[in-house]
């Protein structure tokens, strides 16, 4: 298929200093973003294959990004969670492990938790680890890997009521108009694409584990021979992935046909001073557990080659669409995060924001954004909850 790119695609990501990446959030006043719009960048590019039919943006100007909760307001504070997903009115859902059982925390615009859904079981609106969450406009979903349903919740944690889902739960990328997007691998270990109604019809193949595309997406670089969940997102008509590790995105219609690819060009990045810190002493940690082998040259190997280690320009959670039909890439640039901004297949602009985080701590609908972010003094996360605001 065609590639199209931004204009200037290889002028360097942020021409500030470097030192200017990283910012303590005890700084950072109402609006702490950094914008980046590149010279001439909102001009169209012309599209390549079938991208001329990719066209869902309703604005094609770059958005500004606004601290949504005073300034002064104690951020909410998690010990480990894992996913997390924003409403389209900013309410941000949450996994919480604090008490050491899972839990799904509802956080207000206001930063204040309203609801804390922890209901074991196996009976309706019950779960027992869940796997997935995602919100639908309002409505929450909760898939659990305990049960093979669709769990439903108001934006207040009422439930609501639950649905069968035949397709593995904990494969869940999304939910959009009554189908759950779900990744599955074939006898062969291939990715595809999966649509399941939620309900009890069963799942149909959107994208093939033929697609080589797919197959690039959730390949590790790092961990030859792993597979993970490539950053997907649908909306309307059109299925998007993306490999974090080339900034590429394809887009797919709904016969899972895929029509073209764009992306930006940008350097290879390795990773951030605060993540290598972090992951040298996970793998330092490995190396002193009790009952390790004698045979720990992986590790050893690992740990000597760490500082040039490659990142992923971004991960799972990465992609969203907000409402005006713009899609944001959310990743990561050295300790901070960027947000990218296109309008269909034109590069906007890019946020960065003074936020480090991990795959899968990013989520965009309507007009927020938030972001899960390691703290400057621990290594505990909070959610840190941006509006999306248009420019006069």
């Amino acid at each position: 298929m065609g590639m199209s790119w931004g204009t200037h695609p290889w002028q360097p990501v942020n021409p500030t200093p470097p030192g200017d990446h990283v910012r303590s959030r005890r700084s950072a006043v109402t609006l702490v973003v950094l914008v980046i719009a590149c010279g001439g960048s909102t001009r169209k590019e012309a599209p390549s294959g079938r991208l001329g039919e990719f066209t869902l943006a309703t604005s094609h100007s770059l958005p500004t990004l606004v601290e949504a909760r005073p300034a002064t307001a104690d951020p909410v504070i998690i010990d480990k969670f894992g996913a997390i997903t924003v409403a389209s009115n900013g309410v941000t859902a949450l996994f919480s492990e604090t008490t050491g059982e899972t839990s799904v925390l509802l956080v207000g615009v206001d930063g204040g938790i309203q609801a804390k859904i922890r209901k074991p079981g196996q009976g309706p609106g019950e779960f027992v680890w869940p796997s997935a969450i995602f919100f639908a406009d309002t409505t929450l979903y909760v898939f659990s890997n305990a049960r093979s349903v669709a769990i439903r919740y108001d934006e207040h944690g009422h439930f609501l009521d639950e649905t069968p889902l035949n397709v593995l739960s904990r494969g869940v990328a999304g939910v959009s108009g009554g189908l759950a997007d779900a990744m599955a691998y074939d006898q062969r270990g291939f990715a595809k694409l999966m649509l399941a109604p939620i309900g009890p019809q069963p799942p149909r193949s959107f994208i093939s584990s033929a697609n080589a595309f797919v197959e690039g997406s959730a390949a590790d670089r790092e961990n030859p021979g792993s597979l993970a969940s490539p950053p997907f997102v649908r909306s309307g008509r059109f299925g998007i992935v993306g490999n974090g590790w080339t900034y590429e995105i394809a887009v797919f219609d709904t016969s899972g046909a895929q029509i073209g690819v764009f992306g930006r060009r940008l350097p290879t990045q390795l990773l951030g001073p605060r993540a290598l810190a972090l992951r040298r002493a996970s793998l330092e940690k490995g190396l002193s557990a009790p009952g390790q082998g004698p045979d720990n040259s992986q590790l050893v190997q690992r740990l000597d080659t760490i500082h040039r280690q490659h990142a992923p320009h971004f991960g799972r959670g990465g992609l969203g669409f907000d409402g005006k039909g713009r899609l944001w890439v959310v990743g990561t640039l050295g300790d901070s995060t960027f947000a990218d901004v296109f309008a269909d297949t034109t590069f906007l602009g890019r946020h960065v924001l003074p936020c480090a985080k991990s795959s899968g701590g990013a989520s965009v609908s309507g007009s927020f954004l938030a972001l899960r972010c390691l703290r400057d003094d621990d290594e505990n996360y909070s959610v840190r909850l941006y509006q999306i605001v248009e420019r006069r």
